[in-house]
């Protein structure tokens, strides 16, 4: 039924052996997931974010499954499956506040006190009761700079439900956290919102700057989303 949904749907499919191979291991990584979420084997790397004179200003988090036996998971492997699972909203915490910890820290340390860094959010966390007011609550108690944070998203996840991301990204602004939509151009890329939430930055998508030097239209994609 899921390789008859992959290719389309409306199909059949017959058993293949090397099927049930798949789902036999998908079904082994997922019990193992569940423990690394419990164990917290998850790790950010962080990837550095320079202004135009290269100077970094900041770095955005980046989510690692540091397995005991298989080594370092790509995210390209196990987010789907916490996605699919219902797993995807403790990752989500997880993620957050291991960049929380890495935030104050580099808070007490003089070249980087002023780094910004970025952490994405998945929609179950955004939408999640009391998440606005919890997060200015750690904030205060973890004594960090609000706004040396910035929380991204794609645009799909503030579509969800416009007014109460509205809300939430008001009550974290106030404080003076920074929001940023993710893979800009690929989604609404509305005007509407834009105009309505207090957003700080776009991150145009890869597919349109990974050929800036080729491709004209793309070029012209992207200076008029700056513009």
């Amino acid at each position: 039924m899921f390789q008859a949904k992959e290719e389309g749907g409306n199909a059949i499919c017959f058993f293949d052996p090397a099927w049930q191979a798949m789902v036999s291991e998908c079904a082994k990584l997922l019990r193992e997931l569940r423990e690394a979420i419990h164990q917290h084997q998850f790790e950010l790397y962080y990837q550095p974010q320079l202004d135009a004179d290269g100077v970094v200003i900041g770095a955005e988090a980046l989510v690692r499954w540091n397995h005991p036996v298989r080594g370092v998971v790509s995210p390209i492997e196990f987010i789907p499956l916490a996605e699919q699972n219902g797993l995807i909203l403790a990752l989500g915490h997880e993620v957050l506040e291991l960049g929380l910890k890495q935030l104050k820290a580099w808070q007490q340390v003089e070249p980087c006190r002023q780094l910004k860094l970025s952490i994405n959010l998945v929609p179950e966390q955004f939408y999640e009761d009391g998440f606005a007011n919890g997060l200015r609550a750690q904030l205060k108690e973890l004594g960090i700079d609000p706004n040396l944070l910035m929380l991204e998203f794609t645009e799909s996840t503030l579509m969800d439900n416009l007014e109460l991301a509205r809300i939430n990204m008001q009550k974290l602004s106030e404080i003076g956290v920074h929001f940023a939509i993710d893979d800009f151009g690929t989604g609404y890329s509305s005007l509407t919102y834009l105009s309505q939430l207090p957003l700080d930055m776009l991150k145009i998508d890869q597919s349109f700057v990974r050929n800036l030097g080729v491709k004209h239209k793309d070029a012209a994609i992207v200076r008029t989303i700056i513009d």
